[in-house]
């Protein structure tokens, strides 16, 4: 059923998959939200902020021990640094 698209996966079951299937628990929880409970990530979002993937975690940590407290905002000069477009 899980493998032909015809049954989701329950929500409670996403991160145990996740696991077994070697990908970022977070990634494929927030995909599971997107695609079945829009208006509940919607929520989540405004309540705890977005959720971060282990990949964006060590971007994150590496930012912070770099910066510290004095973390600048990004502007189109770090855009440049980082070598990729300003949003």
């Amino acid at each position: 059923m899980f493998e032909q698209g015809t049954t989701r996966v329950p929500l409670e079951k996403v991160s145990a998959l996740a696991l077994s299937l070697g990908v970022d628990q977070t990634a494929l929880v927030r995909l599971w939200l997107a695609t079945y409970e829009p208006e509940g990530l919607a929520v989540i979002g405004k309540a705890f902020g977005m959720m971060v993937t282990a990949a964006e975690r060590t971007w994150l940590d590496a930012l912070r021990r770099e910066f510290g407290e004095d973390m600048p905002a990004l502007d189109g000069r770090s855009y440049a640094v980082i070598g990729v477009r300003s949003a």
